[in-house]
C-alpha cells in the first residue's frame, strides 16, 4: 500500500489530499464533512472496507471556515473537489463517492461529471435544495443513511426520496448528526456503524 499526500491550489486556497494506492483500477472518493473528518468513524472504517475490496482510496481533505465556505458556495466547493478528483481519476475505471454532511454538498456538485458506479450519502443536507433534488432525480445508484434526531433530517422530503428506486434508504432511529445515539452506552452507537458496514459491504459485494 502506497500512501500518496499532496495539495492542489483552487484560486486562492490550498486542498490536500491523500491516495491510498495500491495498484487498482477501481477508485473510492471521501468527502468529510466540514469538523468531520476522514480519520473519523464513519469515514475511517468505511475506507478500510473499500481497501479490503480492492480500491484505491482518495481522501479529500477541504478544510474552511465558515466564511469561506459563504463566499465560495457549493459550486466552489465543487470545483474545489473537482480539481483535487482530476489530478488522478483518468487512472481509474470505477469509481464511487462516499460523502458526509458536507460533502453530501459537494457530491450535489459533482456527480455528473465523474458519472459514479455507487454514491453513497451519510447524514445529507436534506435542508439544502440543491442536494435535495440532487437526490430525488438521481439515476446512480444510492446510500443514504440519516438519523431522525439529525437537524438535517425532514421527514416529508425523506419520504419522497424513497420513491427513487436507484436509492437505498437507511433511517437510523435516535441517531443524531454524527449517527451516534446521545446518552446511550457507546457500544449502542458502535452496533449503528457495524450495521452501516455490514449494508455497505453487502452493496459492494452485489
Amino acid at each position: 500500500m502506497e500512501f500518496i499526500k499532496d495539495h492542489v491550489f483552487s484560486e486562492e486556497r490550498s486542498i490536500s489530499y491523500t491516495l491510498l494506492k495500491q495498484k487498482s483500477h477501481k477508485l473510492a472518493i471521501v468527502l468529510p464533512g466540514a469538523g468531520y473528518t476522514s480519520q473519523a468513524p464513519l469515514l475511517y472504517y468505511s475506507t478500510g472496507l473499500f481497501v479490503s475490496k480492492g480500491f484505491d482510496v482518495l481522501h479529500v481533505n477541504y478544510s474552511y471556515s465558515e466564511n469561506q465556505l459563504k463566499q465560495i458556495g457549493a459550486e466552489g466547493l465543487g470545483q474545489d473537489v473537482k480539481r483535487v478528483i482530476n489530478q488522478v481519476v483518468q487512472f481509474y475505471d470505477e469509481v464511487m463517492v462516499c460523502s458526509k454532511s458536507l460533502g453530501t454538498l459537494a457530491l450535489s456538485q459533482i456527480v455528473d461529471d465523474y458519472k459514479p458506479q455507487l454514491c453513497i450519502w451519510l447524514t445529507p443536507l436534506l435542508q439544502r435544495d440543491d442536494v435535495f433534488h440532487c437526490l430525488k432525480i438521481s439515476e446512480f445508484a444510492g446510500l443514504v443513511v440519516i438519523g431522525d434526531q439529525d437537524p438535517c433530517y425532514i421527514k416529508e422530503r425523506y419520504s419522497e426520496l424513497e420513491h427513487n428506486p436507484n436509492l437505498n434508504m437507511t433511517l437510523v432511529s435516535g441517531a443524531n448528526h454524527s449517527l451516534e445515539l446521545q446518552d446511550k452506552h457507546p457500544t449502542e452507537s458502535i452496533n449503528i456503524l457495524k450495521k452501516y458496514l455490514a449494508q455497505l459491504e453487502g452493496i459492494l459485494n452485489a
